[in-house]
């Protein structure tokens, strides 16, 4: 999923939901060829593991 606005300098700003293995990694994004600058999110990410979470329904 993305959302997209302009920034009051005329830039394209992105709010994307992806992969945390993008940042765990450095990787590049790309976006049309441009390469995006990723940013700190303002809040930390809760790493959450989907067989823990099984066995807490259960």
């Amino acid at each position: 999923m993305v959302s997209s606005a302009f920034s009051g300098e005329q830039q394209v700003e992105l709010l994307a939901v992806m992969n945390t293995k993008v940042m765990e990694e450095n990787l590049a994004v790309y976006w049309q060829q441009q390469p995006i600058t990723l940013y700190e999110m303002p809040y930390p990410i809760e790493r959450l593991d989907p067989e823990q979470i099984a066995a807490q329904l259960a």
